[in-house]
């Protein structure tokens, strides 16, 4: 789930470079019922969505299938970072995305 072309550019790209098969979705309405209908192994979406929240799919997606992993991207916020870790969820700055994804990811996916 991502609003931003340049995160969903970087996020698509190294999945798909890992040979993972990836659905973008670009808005919290459209995430909802593809994350009911398939879920991932993988869920990746940004902090913010407009107004809703990456956790709230996070909190979703833990709840629905217990086998899915989340990444939830956003700028540097400790509390933020906290909620996420209680939501099961990984967290990664937004300034440190293109290096940090990558050893995030791997270590989500094992």
């Amino acid at each position: 789930m991502a609003p931003h072309a340049d995160v969903a550019e970087t996020v698509v790209g190294w999945l798909t470079s890992q040979g993972h098969e990836t659905r973008l979705v670009t808005d919290f309405v459209s995430a909802k019922p593809e994350l009911d209908a398939h879920p991932p192994d993988l869920l990746v979406t940004e902090i913010k969505l407009g107004a809703f929240n990456g956790l709230h799919l996070a909190i979703r997606a833990h709840s629905q299938c217990t086998r899915t992993s989340t990444i939830v991207i956003g700028d540097a916020d400790n509390a933020l970072e906290r909620e996420a870790f209680e939501q099961h969820a990984s967290y990664v700055r937004q300034p440190q995305l293109a290096t940090m994804f990558a050893d995030t990811a791997r270590a989500v996916l094992g």
